[in-house]
């Protein structure tokens, strides 16, 4: 059946790194018609990743935010892993994200030190970007 729309207005559903891959969360997304949060990390876990210069990231980056019915809502997730860029594990900080994230209006970070990690972010990859 349908969804309310009182209740289909206060989901978003997001990729992980273990169930729903980007393409599969994204479909359910179009159909159900909520946004995506696209994660960054799970896509590069579940994925196999080497780093976030892969075209299937800006994809995509690119796809969840047609799924945002005001594309300047748009909500993604950053982290890093804690021992190797590929570990599950989330890391003290963020080091590196994808390129395509500066077009990302709301950027949620998962770091162990989440304070320290936004200020870290505002200081270095904000200004480069």
């Amino acid at each position: 059946g349908k969804l309310p729309e009182e209740i289909r207005s206060r989901i978003v559903l997001e990729n992980d790194e273990y169930a729903y891959s980007s393409d599969e969360i994204l479909d359910i997304c179009r159909r159900a018609r909520v946004p995506m949060v696209f994660d960054a990390h799970h896509h590069i876990c579940r994925e196999n990743l080497e780093d976030y210069n892969n075209e299937s990231i800006e994809n995509a980056f690119w796809a969840a935010r047609k799924t945002w019915a005001n594309p300047d809502l748009q909500l993604v997730h950053i982290s890093n892993g804690r021992e190797k860029f590929g570990d599950r594990a989330h890391s003290d900080l963020i080091f590196t994200m994808p390129e395509v994230f500066r077009f990302a209006p709301w950027i949620e970070v998962e770091a162990k030190h989440k304070e320290i990690a936004i200020v870290k972010l505002q200081n270095e990859w904000l200004e480069k970007n």
